[in-house]
């Protein structure tokens, strides 16, 4: 899927397994957003990514506000993330997301 922005597209996959982390652990510019639970369940798999590129979130009703999605982007600035980052997200129902710029 591609999404269209003003400034530039971003293409965006849905992955259905954990494979996909093997091609994106090694690039330098590539951020993790988890929710906790996932990060739990599969940590031995997980735990393979760098703690200071690593968000974990709560995916609870409560913290899908727009508020949880400026907090994420002001982590990544800490981190700091560089303008063609890659943000990897993972949560629990709909699978594994993978974001790419």
């Amino acid at each position: 899927m591609i999404i269209h922005s003003k400034f530039k597209n971003y293409e965006v996959k849905i992955e259905k397994s954990l494979e996909f982390l093997n091609d994106v652990l090694n690039t330098d510019n590539a951020e993790f957003v988890v929710d906790k639970k996932v990060y739990y369940l599969y940590e031995q798999i997980l735990e393979r990514i760098p703690q200071e590129r690593l968000i974990l979130i709560e995916a609870v009703e409560e913290n899908k506000i727009i508020e949880t999605a400026l907090s994420i982007c002001e982590k990544m600035t800490e981190i700091p993330a560089k303008r063609n980052a890659s943000m990897i997200s993972m949560g629990g129902n709909s699978g594994y997301y993978r974001v790419c710029c």
